[in-house]
């Protein structure tokens, strides 16, 4: 018996906002998987976080490297709490409002809608890696903060919030060597002995919409799960412009799991690779989605 199988919602209740940030070390995520198995509420808890890394990706870095400056990552880790929640998202809106605010290409506003598949959505954050071919005179763009987060203020407003402090660092880690990067990049067991790794599956992956990326991806069998590595592809374009996308995995028994993030400009290459913990012949699909607008613009079914 784990320990998972004996603690209570309140055991996990702060654990949400680090298992979306990458933050969980792989054992204590796999622990809190199982958990989320059996936890309706926390599940509910990270599908309304599951915006903060697309959003944290966007803040400019003075407004990072501030979250550090004035204290609140630095020396108020234990207590930031909803306060801290409060001024993080009235000075990403202050920012959003000067920049003129997000967009959205037009391919994707297609209209297929967004993506609306069945089962549990629990994105495996935590052992995603990504690596980008970069493009010439890039530009960020700073992405509106999803309605969701509100409900997931509310949500907050019991509990203490070291897990900002780490937003706020990993925002400034981001802005210090400026690049986009997503925020869900974290631990990796990469530094781990490999054991017992093949790669099962290979696929090129098709068009759901109509867009300049293409992109395929192998899977790879592990003890613990399944290690996911895609290669993304952008046309070049006349036209700069950013798009945030995000890697899914849809599994036989109908949940999903999101293992990577990124943003991406015309003429680039992306790869990434993120881990889930169902085994290779338990997943169904791979995905592409926008994580602007939830679409699904690539697809390979395994």
């Amino acid at each position: 018996m784990t320990s998972a199988d004996t603690a209570s919602h309140d055991d996990y209740a702060t654990w949400d906002a680090p298992y979306v940030l990458g933050a969980l070390a792989p054992d204590q995520r796999l622990e809190y998987e199982a958990h989320l198995s059996e936890c309706a509420e926390c599940r509910l808890a990270i599908t309304d976080l599951s915006g903060l890394p697309g959003l944290l990706s966007h803040i400019p870095g003075d407004v990072a490297l501030s979250l550090i400056d004035d204290g609140a990552a630095a020396d108020h880790a234990g207590s930031f709490g909803d306060a801290g929640f409060d001024a993080l998202l009235n000075r990403v809106r202050a920012s959003e409002a000067t920049t003129g605010g997000a967009r959205i290409l037009p391919f994707e506003a297609h209209g297929s809608g967004p993506a609306t598949e069945t089962g549990t959505t629990a994105p495996d954050a935590g052992t995603s890696a990504v690596r980008e071919t970069p493009a010439e005179d890039r530009r960020t763009e700073p992405e509106q903060p999803p309605a969701s987060l509100a409900a997931a203020r509310e949500r907050k407003r019991s509990r203490s919030g070291p897990w900002l402090a780490l937003a706020g660092a990993v925002a400034a880690a981001a802005a210090a060597v400026a690049i986009t990067i997503p925020i869900t990049v974290a631990h990796t067991q990469h530094n781990n002995p490999p054991t017992a790794e093949q790669v099962v599956t290979e696929r090129q992956m098709d068009q759901v919409i109509p867009s300049p990326i293409t992109a395929n991806f192998t899977l790879t069998q592990l003890n613990s799960g399944t290690r996911v590595n895609m290669s993304c592809n952008y046309a070049p374009s006349d036209t700069d412009y950013t798009w945030d996308g995000a890697l899914w995995v849809v599994h036989t028994d109908g949940t999903q799991s999101m293992v990577a993030q990124w943003s991406a400009h015309p003429g680039q290459t992306v790869t990434a690779d993120g881990i889930t913990s169902a085994p290779a012949d338990k997943i169904q699909s791979v995905e592409i989605r926008s994580s602007t607008t939830n679409q699904v613009f690539l697809r390979a079914t395994v």
